[in-house]
């Protein structure tokens, strides 16, 4: 027990896969609400926000929105298709469980799939891009959901600094540039992922 004990503190997701458990929120994040959201419009008509997070993992975001903004309607997008995919399901499915139904779902699939499927009566009024961090792959999430966001919602997203920074730039620069959006994306240390690391985001509003 000593020895889970402490591989669990030094290597929580490897450890949680071979012993079978499930990693919960991280107790820091329980308490942490991201700065981001008070960037988060109101709806334009009545009813819900409505909020779209590309990447999901384990919910440790998708925990903190349903927690922070209790007038939100949350869909999750994550195709969780890579050698932990099936586990960092089970891991999103436990901890949002209190949730699930009403607020916030999964959807299992591919980000630029997903996107066709959107009910075209469904505006969106916060979009947060958090999926594969290559340019490419920002660059088609982008492309995919922009036209789902209402004139005045939030199109914002993760990792502008770091490792991902020069790849989520590029992929910034590139869309902004033949969609003709003028307005400078802005940035700033508000969301924590690991509880111990703050990460930048990038943000701006549709015009």
């Amino acid at each position: 027990m000593k020895d889970l004990t402490r591989d669990l503190k030094e290597k929580p997701l490897r450890t949680c896969m071979k012993h079978g458990l499930q990693i919960g929120l991280p107790p820091k994040l329980k308490t942490y609400r991201d700065p981001i959201f008070d960037f988060v419009p109101l709806p334009s008509k009545e009813g819900p926000r409505r909020v779209v997070e590309i990447g999901t993992l384990q919910g440790w975001l998708a925990w903190r929105i349903m927690k922070y903004l209790p007038d939100a309607q949350l869909v999750c997008v994550d195709p969780h298709n890579d050698d932990q995919g099936e586990y960092n399901k089970r891991c999103w499915k436990k901890n949002l469980e209190p949730f699930e139904g009403e607020r916030v779902a999964l959807w299992a699939g591919e980000s630029e799939h997903m996107a066709k499927l959107w009910p075209c009566c469904w505006e969106i009024d916060w979009l947060f891009i958090d999926g594969d961090h290559s340019e490419e792959a920002v660059y088609v999430d982008l492309k995919s959901w922009y036209p789902l966001v209402r004139s005045g919602g939030l199109v914002s997203g993760h990792d502008i600094s770091g490792v991902h920074g020069p790849a989520v730039g590029a992929a910034l620069h590139r869309f902004m540039s033949e969609m003709g959006i003028e307005t400078p994306y802005s940035t700033g240390k508000v969301y924590s992922f690991t509880g111990k690391q703050i990460t930048e985001c990038w943000w701006f509003f549709k015009g």
